[in-house]
């Protein structure tokens, strides 16, 4: 979080920093507007796993400008009961779908607003990147055919592909400001994020296609039988309170986190079109974190856990009364580490 832990703006020119952060998210329920999509979960019982490990390098190349490379490595894993299995043989017919490699890798260039050696009780960050799409986006996985030994090679789901598909364009800024409340030195914050896909569809087939008929061949799915370049967007603000226990060698270092966080992804795109399938829809959170630096290095762990999910429907392709309502598997909360270290 740049800027925000107060370390970014203390960062001199030639300097920079290394990274290494892992994410873990657990699901096993969809949603459908702000509520559990309950015959759906009875259906299909679901799991949603996505793990990620990024690599992340920042070099500061002026005072106020510096340069960010972030290369995830994901894997990620959905099971389900396919639409037509039930009866007590219907777990002997869960779908078992993953995805593994490289994903987006996405590069940032960020410059403070003001001149850090001038304002040091607070500052804005800006930054402009690009998510290039080096994941892959086909996702090819070998789908059950509904009797025993019969098999066939389709593409993954949208949710669980590492990669988009689309040159995407990512606009941040951040706001942080230091305060005396409740404890000297707090850091309050805000940080925004949108990510604009330009791209319309990428071609491989959505999951409203690969399920077959009724809802392939429905009039009010015709325009979702491909999967879509969503943008997403992210908003957290919080403060991150240093530790009070001044006197204590061991506990001096540490600080806590307490942050708001608003993340997702809109039923229509900032540019291009918004055709495709596409599984809109935002959860919002309150996160709560530690961070423990000693010298040169930084640790940070963090778990934003849900109060609010909401799967959006009628956007993109489908149309009032499509027989595949748009769904989405939120998990209730994450798993958030990191290490980081200043050269």
């Amino acid at each position: 979080m740049p800027g925000a832990a107060g370390t970014s703006g203390d960062i001199k020119a030639g300097h920079g920093t290394l990274s290494i952060g892992y994410r873990n998210v657990y699901a096993n329920q969809y949603f459908l507007n702000p509520h559990v999509f309950t015959q759906l979960n009875n259906e299909e019982r679901p799991t949603r796993l996505w793990n990620t490990v990024d690599l992340t390098g920042t070099y500061q190349l002026t005072k106020r400008v510096n340069l960010q490379a972030t290369v995830p490595l994901q894997w990620n894993q959905a099971t389900f009961l396919v639409p037509f299995t039930d009866g007590p043989l219907a777990e002997s017919f869960r779908q078992r779908l993953s995805t593994a490699g490289v994903g987006d890798i996405v590069l940032m260039e960020r410059t403070w607003l003001f001149d850090p050696d001038n304002v040091k009780r607070g500052n804005v960050l800006l930054g402009l990147g690009l998510k290039l799409p080096t994941g892959n986006y086909r996702g090819g996985n070998t789908w059950t055919g509904g009797a025993a030994g019969v098999w066939n090679n389709k593409p993954a789901p949208l949710t669980i592909l590492i990669g988009d598909g689309g040159v995407d364009v990512l606009a941040e800024i951040l706001a942080y400001r230091i305060v005396k409340w409740p404890v000297r030195k707090t850091n309050v914050f805000a940080v925004g994020s949108y990510l604009i896909s330009p791209r319309g569809t990428t071609g491989i087939p959505s999951q409203n296609l690969l399920l077959g008929p009724p809802i392939s061949t429905s009039p009010f799915t015709q325009n979702s039988l491909v999967n879509t370049v969503p943008d997403v967007y992210s908003l957290r603000a919080g403060m991150i309170v240093p530790s009070p226990f001044k006197e204590n060698k061991y506990l001096r270092p540490l600080s806590g986190l307490i942050a708001y966080r608003w993340d997702g992804s809109p039923q229509r795109d900032f540019i291009g079109n918004s055709n495709g399938f596409r599984q809109p829809g935002f959860f919002m959170a309150v996160e709560l974190g530690l961070f423990y630096q000693y010298k040169r290095h930084l640790l940070q762990a963090s778990s934003p856990i849900s109060f609010l999910r909401y799967a959006s429907f009628n956007s993109g392709g489908e149309k009032p009364g499509s027989p595949a309502p748009r769904t989405t598997a939120f998990s209730p909360a994450s798993l958030n580490l990191r290490y980081t270290y200043f050269f």
